[in-house]
């Protein structure tokens, strides 16, 4: 509950000055909210144990994310006019914005040694 008023004010608030980009905001602050609560809550009832390779990769994953943020910043404010014109042409901003976030983070956490191709390969089979 606390977490979707949080989205739902923040929503409001920051897509006044940001648009989209600010419910994307708004959403990744009120989810950010959401994993300390359930942190401190799992942490309490002593259920919460990370596995070794969250432990080794933890700090690449959050740069891997910051990349992502600033990626899809940077395409708003090249191409965030697009988002004002014709529905074509906003729906084929908008792909190309989640396009490029996903692109980011992607390369982001093999170059990182996060994961690599081949394990994201095994991980695709397994779920087709």
């Amino acid at each position: 509950m606390i977490c979707a008023l949080t989205n739902i004010v923040l929503g409001l608030t920051f897509s006044q000055y940001m648009g989209v980009a600010g419910i994307a905001l708004a959403t990744a602050c009120s989810g950010f909210i959401q994993v300390i609560l359930l942190y401190r809550i799992t942490r309490t009832i002593d259920h919460l144990r990370f596995d070794d390779q969250l432990k080794r990769n933890g700090i690449k994953i959050i740069l891997s994310c910051v990349i992502m943020a600033c990626v899809i910043w940077g395409y708003t404010q090249i191409l965030g006019a697009n988002f004002e014109q014709a529905n074509t042409q906003r729906v084929v901003t908008l792909i190309g914005l989640v396009a490029s976030g996903g692109l980011a983070y992607l390369l982001s956490i093999t170059s990182m040694r996060v994961i690599n191709i081949r394990d994201i390969r095994n991980m695709m089979k397994k779920k087709a």
